[in-house]
């Protein structure tokens, strides 16, 4: 059957090309169907039905297909999902509503227990763990945060992440700022645990920036039996390094452009026992560059006394690889939309949650009020101090010039002391300590509904395991990595015709861009490995398809 460009690039259906499709009842004759690059995560597609996760399938695929939120689904041919998928919602407002209903704990943690499986989860022991942080623009009442995006604490909301060492996410916590890091770490690590099931006895350990940077989290670490940590020291000076003392050698591998295309990193490292915490090692790192000139001098922190000292330093040097996800999952998965501005008031969460001892606001003000009139205040009595050491013997001669300028000092002390008098009245009238919680019902604060956020993340989460996971192949055997993620994603969004033949279905993608003789030959490899494991169409009905791509 030959179709015009113009029938093609329109998505009319001239000839009812999608009749009957999907009912077991194929013709023979070729159909148009837009998105069918998406089957090539067909593999995957049938794990999940498999594990009761079928009705994640038009979310998944539309993740996959480049829309970030339901909004961006609509530029979607719904008559072709339905053609692959069977039954998909075809509106935004059904969609929506379909999503707030699913979006439970339970279903959310369904989804990252069968994403852990997917990567072996189970068979890791180090894990990286970072708060990444969304700035929250909305006219609601939120609690500020950190936010790096703008450098500033603005409101925000903070997802709290965990990556393998190959960068794969497999667990997050999304909340807003009433706890800050170090408090949430503990609650996230042990429900991380449980989750997925971690025997008592596995020692996990958790490479961590700075932020986690507190005694008291050490020593909670250092009691743990079965938990690690490793980190920044925070506020190193370069100047501990010992020029006359033994030093180790070592270097991390890095790949440029190709598998070939390599750099080594050269360190050198001095092992020492930390003077604030004799239970915890100090690493000293220097890097180098290739004319072995010192790039940085760093601290590295870690309460593991057994663990080579090389894996600690290369485990904290490849840190770079979560900072790296966060940024593709926010270009190419929407990590960072909201999807619900659905809220809570803190009057309805105050049984519902942990209070704390806080030292007020008002009190938090007028304190550094108070520090501030200080300093202006010792500068103050320094230039008074200075004026009389040097006019005192000529006191009672003193010109009208410096007469003035004495009176001006005197006036500004006189000034800063009353200022400091009233803001440590003010201060000690108020209540230094008072419930986290009640001030903040008093204030009016909210905090934002994020089950619908977190279920639709983990279906993001999901989404990019799934692509990498597929494209590990590929990547592999095309060894280009300038482009390969460019064109791969290409080739899961081509359209194609559907040829149905008895129970099975030949899929013939037509992608836009025009590939190179090897670029075909790469892709014509990676489709005969996925026909190899027989995948079926995700619409439920056990047909057999096979790819291929279209000359």
């Amino acid at each position: 059957m030959q179709f015009t460009d113009n029938q093609l690039l329109s998505g009319k259906n001239p000839n009812n090309i999608f009749k009957n499709f999907g009912q077991g009842q194929g013709d023979g004759h070729g159909k148009f169907c837009f998105h069918l690059g998406v089957l090539i995560f067909a593999p995957f597609f049938n794990k999940l039905s498999q594990s009761g996760l079928h009705y994640i399938r038009q979310w998944l695929a539309a993740i996959l297909l480049g829309c970030q939120n339901i909004e961006q689904s609509k530029e979607l041919n719904y008559t072709s999902m339905h053609a692959m998928f069977g039954k998909v919602y075809k509106t935004l407002r059904t969609q929506r509503i379909s999503l707030k209903d699913a979006a439970t704990i339970e279903n959310t943690e369904k989804i990252m227990q069968v994403n852990a499986e997917l990567l072996g989860v189970n068979q890791q022991q180090d894990f990286y763990y970072d708060p990444h942080t969304k700035h929250y623009t909305g006219f609601l009442k939120t609690l500020s945060t950190w936010c790096p995006s703008v450098r500033l604490a603005d409101k925000g909301l903070n997802m709290d992440y965990i990556h393998t060492t190959g960068g794969q996410p497999v667990y997050f916590n999304t909340s807003d700022n009433f706890y800050d890091l170090r408090e949430r770490f503990t609650g996230n690590v042990e429900h991380f645990r449980s989750l997925y099931n971690f025997n008592e006895e596995a020692v996990l350990t958790y490479i961590i920036d700075r932020g986690i940077y507190s005694m008291d989290v050490f020593e909670k670490i250092i009691e743990s039996p079965n938990s690690h940590i490793i980190t920044w020291e925070k506020g190193y000076e370069a100047i501990q390094w010992d020029e006359d003392a033994p030093c180790q050698h070592g270097h991390i591998i890095k790949t440029r452009n190709h598998k070939k295309d390599t750099k080594l990193v050269h360190y050198r490292y001095q092992e020492k026992v930390w003077h604030k915490n004799e239970r915890m090692r100090q690493i000293i790192v220097r890097v180098y560059d290739k004319n072995w000139k010192v790039l940085i001098e760093v601290s590295i922190l870690t309460d593991d006394k057994k663990r080579d000292a090389q894996q600690v330093i290369e485990l904290m040097l490849n840190r770079w690889v979560q900072e790296n996800d966060f940024k593709y999952m926010i270009k190419h998965f929407g990590l960072n939309q909201i999807t619900s501005y659905a809220f809570t008031d803190y009057k309805d969460l105050k049984t519902k949650i942990e209070d704390k001892v806080y030292i007020c606001s008002e009190h938090k003000t007028l304190t550094k009020e108070i520090h501030k009139i200080r300093n202006k205040l010792k500068t103050a009595l320094l230039s008074k101090h200075r004026f009389i050491e040097k006019y005192q013997e000529d006191a009672d001669k003193l010109p009208e010039r410096l007469k003035q300028r004495k009176s001006r000092i005197y006036k500004k002390v006189d000034e800063l002391n009353e200022q400091l008098l009233n803001l440590e009245e003010q201060r000690s009238a108020t209540t230094k300590y008072v419930s986290r919680i009640d001030e903040l019902i008093e204030q009016e604060y909210v905090r934002l509904d994020t089950n619908t956020k977190n279920y639709m993340d983990a279906i993001k989460v999901l989404a990019r395991n799934i692509f990498y996971l597929t494209f590990a192949p590929f990547k592999e055997n095309y060894n280009n990595y300038r482009d390969d993620h460019v064109i791969f994603r290409h080739i899961t969004r081509s359209a194609g015709i559907l040829e149905s033949k008895n129970d099975n279905i030949n899929i013939w993608l037509t992608p836009q861009m025009e590939y190179q003789k090897k670029t075909k030959e790469k892709f014509n490899d990676f489709l005969t490995e996925i026909n190899r494991k027989v995948p079926e169409i995700p619409d439920g009905s056990g047909r057999k398809i096979q790819l291929f791509l279209k000359n």
